[in-house]
């Protein structure tokens, strides 16, 4: 068994629990609460969140959310943990760097049904 790595992006303007979009599935949703009841049909689990340095202020210990990464048991046939956690962190250190660059965020792509 391998370990499978997800990661939901927020959108900062709407806060950490509106829009949510998983670009790993091509899908969004337009409340966590709503990514957390589907992802965990399919055995998604909440593991952390991502934090950044707020873009309004940027005082000392000021941060805001800007996504959370889920993981799942996933056989060895279906995902190597390793290319896994090396694509869950570099997936994570672009959306900090885009955020550190004043970049807007993605739009979200076309929704999925299915994860």
């Amino acid at each position: 068994m391998a370990v499978e790595y997800l990661v939901l992006q927020t959108e900062a303007e709407e806060g950490p629990f509106a829009r949510v979009t998983a670009h790993k599935l091509n899908q969004s949703w337009e409340t966590l609460q709503a990514a957390l009841d589907e992802l965990g049909q399919y055995g998604w689990d909440l593991c952390t969140t991502i934090y950044s340095a707020t873009r309004e202020h940027g005082g000392p210990g000021e941060h805001y959310c800007e996504g959370f990464i889920f993981k799942r048991m996933a056989s060895s046939a279906e995902a190597s943990a390793s290319a896994e956690a090396s694509a869950i962190v570099a997936e994570a250190l672009d959306i900090v760097e885009q955020e550190g660059n004043g970049h807007e965020h993605r739009t979200a792509p076309e929704q999925r049904s299915t994860p």
